[in-house]
């Protein structure tokens, strides 16, 4: 469906991976630098390549936290800039509830819904990475189920540990925090399991331009969710034998996306871009014992790039159709910078503009 949609005339985008999709691939090679070259002359490396929306790929640091802590931790996020503007409403209303009263769970469901909203606002109109839960955006299956209808409890600061505690699940907080284990257990560590847990190689890939556009509070938490989601997986020195019984990631790639969206000159900008993005985590995990590398790649080739004179002077710009009219345009799109006392910057003759191609 998706090859179909590109290669259509005019193409199109394919639609966004709503659920999960699967592909193995049998690979058949002659082993060399490996002891299988002593026992075989051909060996099978199997490649299953899973597609499933990236949004929830931010919920698995939920899984080392009580709801106590998500709940901290997420109010924190929406008490900073850009957040705290757009999100003191529901604050608002979720301070005004009491939290050992019988929970009224049309309340909860139209909250919850009022979050869900608050989430969409983030990601699309400002820009933001860390988004939780990722499958309130993009549910797939679970759309409209009472597993996803919880939030995140604004006044831990002003209830009794041991109350709180003792809480029953017919409570707005004991339901509250039922519905976030249930959650954790039910959704994020299934999915978990069965997509992550038996992974030696790994890539994440990460757009730094959408951010880098949105501005520095929408870059840094890009940094943030990668933080987040390297902190979920395990990193080490594998072997074959460890493999089996414990695996660790070994080999990790780096890739930032949309490199069409840059002139290949201003591919190493993107490089490094992408390396400041990932310095902090770098010196949070263990690296050293493990190979890493940071590429620009583009899943699709969507632009055409060349020179182009502009007041004497001849310029790098990209060529590509525009997705809200299909009419072909020719783009400017500036150079992407790193300025390490402050994150990043975009320099060149005008701000950083992706060229809306299709």
């Amino acid at each position: 469906v998706a090859l179909d949609a590109l290669c259509s005339d005019p193409p199109s985008w394919p639609e966004p991976t709503h659920g999960i999709s699967q592909l193995r691939i049998a690979i058949r090679y002659q082993p060399k630098n490996s002891l299988l070259k002593y026992a075989t002359d051909t060996a099978t490396l199997f490649l299953d390549i899973t597609d499933y929306p990236g949004e929830w790929l931010l919920d698995l640091p939920m899984l080392n936290q009580t709801y106590e802590e998500w709940s901290i931790s997420t109010l924190k996020l929406m008490l900073q800039s850009p957040r705290q503007l757009k999100a003191q409403n529901l604050i608002d209303k979720i301070d005004a509830i009491d939290p050992f009263a019988v929970v009224d769970e049309q309340l909860l469901a139209d909250l919850a819904e009022e979050y869900t909203e608050l989430l969409h606002y983030f990601r699309h109109e400002l820009g933001l990475s860390v988004i939780q839960p990722g499958r309130f955006i993009l549910p797939g299956e679970l759309a409209d189920a009472p597993i996803l209808q919880f939030i995140p409890f604004t006044g831990f600061s002003n209830i009794d540990a041991n109350e709180y505690q003792n809480a029953g699940d017919d409570t707005f907080i004991g339901m509250l925090r039922a519905r976030f284990v249930e959650y954790k257990e039910r959704v994020v560590r299934k999915f978990y399991k069965e997509h992550f847990v038996n992974f030696d190689r790994q890539i994440v890939l990460a757009d730094c331009l959408k951010p880098l556009n949105a501005g520095p509070d929408s870059f840094a938490d890009l940094q943030l969710g990668i933080n987040m989601i390297m902190e979920s997986f395990s990193y080490g020195q594998s072997s074959l034998f460890s493999r089996l019984f414990s695996p660790k990631i070994d080999k990790l790639l780096f890739a930032a996306t949309k490199a069409d969206h840059v002139t290949p000159e201003q591919h190493g900008n993107l490089v490094s871009l992408l390396n400041q993005l990932v310095y902090q985590t770098k010196h949070l995990l263990n690296y050293e014992t493990i190979e890493m590398k940071t590429v620009a790649i583009a899943a699709v080739k969507t632009t055409q790039a060349g020179k182009s004179l502009h007041k004497g002077q001849l310029l790098p710009v990209l060529k590509g159709r525009r997705a809200s009219d299909d009419k072909t345009i020719t783009v400017f799109p500036g150079s992407p910078r790193v300025r390490s006392e402050c994150g990043a910057q975009t320099s060149g003759r005008k701000p950083y503009a992706r060229p809306h191609s299709a």
